[in-house]
């Protein structure tokens, strides 16, 4: 579970964002502040995953208040200025929501901080992905493992798994930069395909598990084609370990 602290001065936008955090299961909502001071004091008492930090406060702002900031905590920036986002970059924050803060966007950046923080620290399994399935903000965790390929199509992405298909609200490339690049390649504009599903290349086409063909898309077949070549020699190498050790 990833402990997040809320400071912001309205209490309105602390009930939202609490209320996003209560439903995403690998997040805790461990403190909020209306108050940019009363935040302070507690960042120094305690130790936070993830603070989603507004900038227009009394007495100090937020961009002023993230020299405090231990550099171990991701920081997200919420404000209905987008002008703020650039200052905030600057000073090292992870992302910037803009205000009023949908549930997709807010969704979006927690899994990217969540996939980085597994990454930096290896006691944390990434195994996993949740989507939206509708405007409830009802989600749902995927298993990579459960996943073929996925399509996409605008503003949307189709999850096939093996007898199920989820629809969610998220761009292809929002998908690409959530999971993991050694889990998933991309082999077409539209679709990325799991790698542990690929059993083989046949032509222009990506044969998978379950003997669905994807065709690879001109513009990423040098790139597939290496990606297969290397596939196929360490595959090689394990077989002949395993015929050496009987």
């Amino acid at each position: 579970m990833l402990k997040c602290l809320i400071i912001d001065d309205e209490n309105h936008a602390i009930e939202l964002l609490s209320d996003y955090i209560n439903n995403v299961s690998f997040l805790s909502l461990a403190d909020t502040a209306n108050d940019p001071i009363a935040g302070l004091k507690l960042i120094n008492e305690s130790n936070f995953d993830i603070i989603f930090l507004d900038v227009e406060m009394p007495k100090i702002t937020g961009l002023e208040l993230l020299s405090g900031i231990p550099k171990s905590c991701k920081v997200v920036v919420t404000s209905a200025y987008r002008e703020y986002a650039a200052d905030g970059y600057e000073h090292g924050i992870f992302d910037f929501l803009t205000k009023p803060i949908r549930f997709e966007r807010f969704l979006k950046v927690v899994q990217k901080i969540f996939n980085t923080i597994a990454k930096e620290n290896t006691s944390i399994k990434e195994e996993y992905i949740f989507v939206k399935l509708d405007s409830k903000n009802r989600l749902r965790r995927i298993l990579y493992s459960d996943i073929y390929y996925v399509e996409g199509a605008g503003n949307y992405i189709t999850i096939h798994l093996e007898n199920e298909k989820i629809m969610t609200y998220l761009t292809i490339r929002d998908f690409e930069e959530l999971v993991p690049a050694d889990r998933f390649i991309r082999i077409q504009k539209s679709y990325i395909v799991s790698i542990e599903k690929i059993i083989g290349l046949d032509g222009n086409e990506i044969i998978l598990i379950n003997n669905r063909k994807v065709l690879v898309g001109e513009s990423y077949r040098t790139r597939v084609s290496e990606f297969m070549n290397n596939f196929l020699i360490q595959k090689k190498v394990v077989n002949l370990n395993s015929s050496k050790e009987k």
